[in-house]
Order: structure tokens, then C-alpha cells, then sequence
């Protein structure tokens, strides 16, 4: 799909997925180094998409640039990669954060929003809508955001965790060391095998410790959505693209697959949600981001997402029974689809989130 947005951002990123990523992820079937993902990172940095020791605020900071740049940006990288559009997208995230909360380190930096469990029930939009809390959500957002907890973080290696809490009626951050968490490394069971995926109990936190700011947590959760949105869109580029050059050379009953109805049928299904795509980031795009955007943001993705895992199938139906080889790429194209349905709230739990947000409207 075409890319539109800022073209100096467009160019950079453009230059670092096709002469930097591309070449090092041509094999869908090898799980990309350690090493050189942390050098793609470096020039990544290089690129501005994220900050460098030099200065520049990174993709989610730029000054000057669009909103829709970042998107925009992600989604062309996830085309060519889903897992390190990811890290890069959760790095440049942290770094936004940290500035906001004036937290000056330079260090790699995971991001934790959510809590041990699903995205707070019908608790968080009435905190995010600022309407006062009975008993029982305060008792279920505390035990939700506890630290103490476990908690599931997928990033590129960190030295940190930036996380939030609930003191009192507020979302209070803190950032943690990696020294002082207790972090168990899980496998990749399921996509994005470029990342890390930990599960992570934070040491003790003093309940003063951190900086309250709920309105700065329904940006983060926007931004966040908004990242994941971008990121599946490209994933879905991808699954098109490999379909479309498959059906274009593939002859079977003496003529391409490309004319078969079945085929076109579901090319047709891919690409309209790829197009879907185009339209759901130019109006995200353009909002602030807030409260009552991460509502429709919610209310949008607890679709848009399946729709991706159904377009990544059907890129794997195009191939036949190639599309299962891990080789030929659909397959892990539909395993970080799957990782991004769930990633930032399941489809149900963001329909319920938009069912309490506007049960109070």
C-alpha cells in the first residue's frame, strides 16, 4: 500500500527496511541474532526512529513531524518485519514517556501498560473518563496494576521497565530496574521471535515513589493501540505481497491462480483490509491522543485485528500447502498477527472497555 506522511521520516525509515532489515531477515525460517538486532537498533537510532546519544526525540517525539508520520513509519517497517517494527515502536514509546515524565536516562527501556491480567474490565474506562470509582474498582485497578504481580513484557532487551501503579484514584509511574525485578525469560511460543518476551515481578516500590499522571497513562495506552494498528497493517502488506507475486507465477489446471475466483476471493479479502488500514491510521492519525480517542481506537481495533489474522491466513491459503512451510514467510506473517490481536487488550476485552465508556456517556 502507498505510505503517506513525512517525507523526510518516510525517507529514513524507507532506507533502514530496505538496506538494513530487509537483507537480514530474507529467511522467515531463522529466528534473527541477538547481535544483529541489536546493531539494526543502532541504526535505527542512526535513522532518527529512534533517540540517539547525540540527541533527537526518536519516532513517537519528533518535533515537527505529523502524527500520522509515526504510524505511517511503522507500518512500512512491519512490512518488511512485524517483530522489530515492534521493538522499535516500544523503545521510541518508552523514550516519549521518559520525557514527558522527565526521566533523563538513556538506557534501553521496556514499556509495561497493562496489568496480570486482561485490561481492567469496566474499571479503567471509568477511571480514564475521570467518573468517580465505587469500592471494587479501586480494589480490582490495585490488584490489576500491583507490582507485585507477574507480568508479560515483549521488547528488545532492557535494562529498565517503565510501569504503572494505582495509588490512591491515580496512575502513578515509576521506572524500575531490570536489577530489581525478579525476570523470567518465557519461549516464543507464538510470533515475534526477534523479542524478548519476559515475565516480570517488580521489587518493592515505595507507594509515594513515581510520578501521578493518569491522563499521561490514556496517551500511552493511545499511542500504544495506535503503534499496534500500524504494525498489523504492515503485517498485512506483507501477506499481500508474498500472495500476490505467488498467485502471479503459480499455474495449476494450465493457467495462474491469480484468475481463479476462490484465489481472487481471498486476495480480494487481503487487500481490503490492508486498504481498511490506510483509512483507520489517517483518522487516528489526526487525533489527540487522549481518553476519549483511546475509546474509538479500542472500539476500531477489537475489529480491525481479527480482520488482520483472517487476511494472514488467507495469505497462507494462497500458497497452499506451502503457506504452512516456515520458508516461505505466510506462516510467520499469521503467528505475529495472532500476537498483535491480543498485545494491548483481546478483541472482547476492547469491545468492553467501549461498552463502559459509553454506558456513561
Amino acid at each position: 500500500m502507498e505510505v503517506v506522511g513525512h517525507p523526510a521520516a518516510l525517507a529514513s525509515a524507507t532506507t533502514f527496511a530496505r538496506d538494513d532489515l530487509a537483507p537480514l531477515v530474507d529467511r522467515p525460517e531463522a529466528i534473527l541474532p541477538l547481535p544483529e538486532l541489536e546493531g539494526l537498533l543502532v541504526k535505527a537510532a542512526d535513522s532518527a526512529l529512534l533517540p540517539a546519544s547525540t540527541g533527537g526525540a526518536g519516532l513517537w517525539g519528533a518535533v515537527g513531524a505529523p502524527p500520522g508520520s509515526a504510524a505511517e513509519v511503522l507500518r512500512l517497517i512491519a512490512g518488511v518485519n512485524g517483530g522489530v517494527a515492534f521493538g522499535v515502536h516500544r523503545l521510541a514509546l518508552a523514550a516519549r514517556l521518559r520525557a514527558r515524565l522527565g526521566l533523563g536516562a538513556d538506557t534501553p527501556a521496556a514499556v509495561s501498560l497493562q496489568g496480570h491480567y486482561g485490561l481492567g474490565r469496566d474499571a479503567l474506562p471509568r477511571l480514564l473518563a475521570d467518573r468517580e470509582l465505587r469500592d471494587q474498582d479501586v480494589v480490582l485497578l490495585a490488584d490489576w496494576l500491583d507490582p507485585a504481580h507477574p507480568r508479560v513484557v515483549v521488547s528488545t532487551p532492557w535494562e529498565s521497565v517503565l510501569a504503572v501503579r494505582l495509588h490512591g484514584r491515580e496512575i502513578v509511574w515509576s521506572e524500575v530496574s531490570r536489577a530489581d525485578c525478579h525476570v523470567r525469560l518465557q519461549p516464543n511460543s507464538h510470533g515475534f521471535d526477534e523479542l524478548e518476551t519476559t515475565t516480570t515481578v517488580q521489587g518493592p516500590v515505595a507507594a509515594a515513589d513515581g510520578a501521578a499522571d493518569t491522563a499521561l497513562y490514556a496517551e500511552a495506552l493511545y499511542l500504544d493501540g495506535l503503534g499496534m494498528m500500524a504494525i498489523a497493517a504492515g503485517v498485512v502488506d506483507h501477506g499481500l505481497k508474498i500472495a500476490r507475486e505467488w498467485a502471479s507465477r503459480r499455474i495449476q489446471g494450465g493457467a495462474k491462480i491469480d484468475g481463479y475466483p476462490a484465489v481472487q476471493q481471498m486476495l480480494a479479502q487481503i487487500s481490503a483490509t490492508a486498504r481498511a488500514g490506510t483509512q483507520h491510521l489517517a483518522y487516528f492519525a489526526s487525533l489527540e491522543p487522549n481518553a476519549e480517542a483511546l475509546a474509538d481506537l479500542c472500539a476500531v481495533r477489537s475489529a480491525f485485528h481479527p480482520a488482520c489474522c483472517i487476511a494472514a491466513n488467507n495469505s497462507i491459503q494462497v500458497l497452499g500447502g506451502r503457506g504452512y512451510m516456515q520458508d516461505f514467510g505466510p506462516k510467520k506473517i499469521a503467528r505475529d498477527a495472532n500476537t498483535l490481536r491480543v498485545l494491548g487488550g483481546t478483541p472482547t476485552e476492547l469491545s468492553l472497555f467501549v461498552a463502559e465508556w459509553e454506558r456513561a456517556q
